[in-house]
């Protein structure tokens, strides 16, 4: 319990709750107890797969993979965004079920050229 009041306080900054209700209060608080038992779970799934994702990877580089994943709908269809390699390891380590066959969207960079200047 120590540990999950020392992450919510210092990890996720729930230092004074700035409310006027007590229902807010209520609602922050379950929001940041529960931020705080992900937090939580991920760091044993990390201690659990130390092997598989380095010592070099820490929480925070963690937090910063996850972070930048989406999902998108289209025609009602919801379809996951590029994943790389290192997130499906994270994923995998945190027993998320990826999808079978997540379709990668790829961006072309197209450099315009301006109008060419005269002599």
């Amino acid at each position: 319990m120590e540990r999950i009041f020392n992450n919510v306080k210092n990890d996720i900054g729930f230092d004074r709750p700035a409310v006027k209700t007590d229902a807010t209060l209520e609602g922050k608080v379950f929001i940041v107890m529960l931020a705080g038992m992900l937090s939580t779970l991920i760091r044993n799934a990390m201690r659990e797969h130390r092997k598989e994702l380095t010592r070099k990877t820490t929480y925070n580089k963690v937090l910063k993979e996850l972070e930048c994943m989406y999902t998108f709908t289209i025609k009602g269809k919801t379809t996951w965004c590029e994943i790389s390699e290192k997130q499906a390891l994270i994923l995998n380590c945190l027993g998320v079920p990826l999808p079978v066959e997540p379709k990668t969207v790829k961006a072309k960079v197209v450099k315009k050229r301006g109008p060419k200047p005269k002599v």
